[in-house]
């Protein structure tokens, strides 16, 4: 997969995520004061981890193939945050919708 394509795949998966965030936020409206707060402050901080990535994504961008493998690394841990963040955020709604 060259380095524009990989770009290509994580920007599409990011917006998908932005999507998802912001779904979440209009949601914690809707629960128990207690979840709200948490969940807003854990929106918050995949709204940083999101911003951190796009940084991240520029800089590949602007990188040559060789120097853009040194970056992957950092990327994919960045990625890796802000994906569990998702999914930490989503289970709280579901664990809540349960109650």
């Amino acid at each position: 997969m060259s380095k524009h394509e990989y770009i290509q795949k994580l920007k599409n998966q990011l917006d998908e995520w932005d999507y998802e965030i912001d779904r979440l936020e209009a949601r914690a409206k809707d629960v128990q004061q207690s979840v709200n707060e948490k969940v807003k402050t854990s929106v918050a901080e995949l709204k940083e981890k999101s911003e951190e990535l796009k940084v991240r994504f520029r800089e590949v961008e602007h990188h040559t193939e060789e120097a853009a493998a040194d970056v992957k690394d950092a990327l994919e841990m960045a990625w890796n945050s802000l994906k569990m963040g998702v999914l930490a955020v989503r289970s709280e709604f579901e664990d809540d919708e349960k109650k």
